[in-house]
């Protein structure tokens, strides 16, 4: 079943562009047809790996979980000392813990702060954390294709979602509950946003209220505006990605 989900995507464009070759097709159609084709199939292992994957399958989503379960109580997870319950709350063995070069083990959170604030909703709905990460699975699929196929590059909208299926860890991923999806789908949302500067700086906020890692492309893409679009874009970018940092994290500063 698993071998069987690739190769019907995998048949499907070669069908499509043998289609293609002979002028057989209509190839925006035949985009969109294999399109969703695709995405069906990266679902559907998104849903398989997610149904095999343990609750906590590591310390971090361990910490991220037990610090959304003290928000939910009133409770500041950054408070000292207070995560370092996580291990015990779980009962999360010890040969799972990170190991520290300067000793010992992770036992703290770490900024900022919406790593833990997009598993709030999994302890409301009761899901396991990797349910709540899944859609976001998609975003890069959806933009990476539509990018192509709105330029009516048929043929490359078509090629390019090949290695989202052929790279089978992509998908594998969602079984760690890997929430560095989070700001990479937030941080491809800013960039095909970016006519939109208040829309985009508002995305770009939240990919850097998940981790610190986009603040290395934040000078290039604000010099970016400011040539493609004026100052004036580039200050309303500036403050929307600000105060929705601002607004997300600092109550926790």
């Amino acid at each position: 079943l698993f071998y069987l989900v690739y190769l019907i995507p995998l048949a499907s464009a070669m069908i499509f562009l043998w289609h293609l070759k002979g002028g057989k097709a209509v190839p925006r159609k035949g985009a969109i047809l294999f399109f969703l084709i695709v995405l069906s199939a990266i679902l559907f292992l998104l849903l398989l790996f997610n149904q095999a994957s343990p609750v906590i399958p590591t310390d971090e989503a361990m910490i991220d979980l037990y610090s959304a379960h003290l928000f939910l109580q009133g409770i500041n997870p950054y408070s000292a000392g207070l995560v370092s319950h996580a291990f015990s709350f779980y009962n999360y063995p010890l040969t799972g813990n990170t190991p520290m070069t300067t000793g010992g083990y992770v036992d703290s959170l770490t900024y900022p702060a919406l790593s833990f604030l997009m598993v709030v909703p999994a302890l409301l709905l009761n899901i396991k954390p990797a349910a709540v990460m899944l859609p976001f699975f998609l975003v890069p699929v959806i933009l990476v294709w539509y990018r192509a196929w709105s330029r009516k590059q048929w043929l490359l909208s078509s090629l390019v979602l090949l290695p989202f299926l052929g790279f089978t860890i992509y998908s594998s991923q969602v079984q760690f509950a890997d929430s560095d999806i989070f700001w990479v789908s937030f941080l491809m949302l800013s960039y095909y946003f970016l006519p939109k500067a208040k829309t985009s700086g508002a995305l770009f906020g939240l990919a850097l209220s998940v981790t610190q890692f986009p603040a290395v492309a934040f000078p290039f893409i604000l010099y970016y505006i400011y040539r493609e679009y004026g100052f004036k874009k580039a200050i309303f970018w500036f403050l929307a990605a600000t105060l929705t940092f601002l607004a997300i994290n600092g109550y926790f500063i």
